[in-house]
């Protein structure tokens, strides 16, 4: 993976074309069955849906996850933005529409539709900001009610789901999740197309060039594959000798914290009980894991495939 991003010449003679299965894919989707119909697929490959969801650990009880329900995101960095009288929105808002009218015009869109494309995301995004929580109210956590079974972080965006989403703004949405997903694809295509794309975030952070091609390599590579990176270095640089030492002081640790309850003169014997078993409960993760989750085995791609190819591979 590191690699793919470093081979600029072929990600550069590639240009576009990787993404353009999935553009093709999105632009097909006719009206809503067919939306219901290649839900999953889509959701696989990362289009963007109506509603964003996911699985979180459940606020109620930590020991489990619970899935959850938010609104899609929106362009700019937070509604507030979009008030007519906000210079800063507008200033990004046209950042954006002037990248993505350049990387549009990289696909096989017709000039024609390539800008109603454009007009069409940016109003379906002024949609979606009146009917999902500010910045503000998601601060706001007194009021945000936990459901027993799914958890809707988003309440706001659930109930105005009606009013960005039906049959007579379907083509908008349609649109949108093109754009979203192209944009999104740059950050995998060719270096032209990375800098279009990525520019949007340079406005958003006030830098005024991309970060150097091989530490991008190395943020990829490390994020995908977090765990036998931090494994590989653990090993490395911390050693198993070490982690033994720190192992075997925690468990010290632990044994001299043991002792002091059992001695204790003013707590209940219930409660030191209760105090003995939760040090009995202490799992120790120390330095690194002890093998790599089998999880990572499953992330395959090949040498011929484009670095977009293995990352859609990689996420599905």
């Amino acid at each position: 993976l590191y690699q793919k991003v470093l081979d600029k010449k072929r990600r550069n003679k590639d240009g576009i074309t990787p993404v353009l299965p999935l553009l093709k894919k999105i632009a097909s989707i006719q009206n809503i069955d067919d939306l219901n119909k290649n839900g999953k697929e889509l959701t696989l490959l990362g289009v963007d849906l109506p509603l964003d969801f996911g699985v979180d650990t459940d606020r109620k009880n930590t020991q489990k996850h619970s899935f959850v329900l938010t609104g899609p995101s929106i362009i700019l960095p937070d509604t507030t933005y979009y008030g007519e009288d906000n210079k800063a929105g507008q200033k990004l808002l046209s950042v954006y529409q002037n990248r993505a009218s350049k990387i549009l015009a990289k696909t096989e869109l017709s000039k024609a539709d390539q800008k109603a494309y454009l007009q069409d995301t940016i109003s379906y995004d002024a949609l979606i900001a009146q009917n999902v929580k500010s910045q503000l109210e998601w601060a706001d956590y007194v009021d945000n009610n936990l459901p027993e079974d799914v958890i809707v972080y988003d309440p706001k965006a659930i109930e105005g789901f009606k009013n960005y989403f039906k049959e007579e703004n379907f083509s908008k949405y349609i649109h949108w999740a093109y754009v979203r997903a192209l944009r999104r694809a740059t950050a995998y295509l060719s270096e032209e197309l990375y800098t279009l794309g990525n520019s949007y975030h340079r406005a958003l952070v006030g830098t005024t060039h991309d970060s150097p091609l091989k530490k991008r390599a190395f943020r990829l590579a490390s994020s995908t594959f977090s765990e036998p990176v931090g494994v590989y270095y653990g090993r490395t640089y911390f050693g198993e000798e070490a982690k033994k030492d720190v192992v075997n002081l925690v468990k010290a640790i632990i044994q001299a914290y043991k002792g002091r309850r059992e001695k204790n003169t003013f707590l209940a014997p219930s409660t030191k009980k209760k105090a003995i078993l939760k040090l009995d409960a202490i799992e120790i993760k120390m330095g690194y894991p002890d093998k790599i989750d089998e999880f990572y085995k499953k992330l395959k791609f090949t040498d011929k495939d484009s670095l977009f190819i293995a990352r859609q591979k990689i996420n599905r």
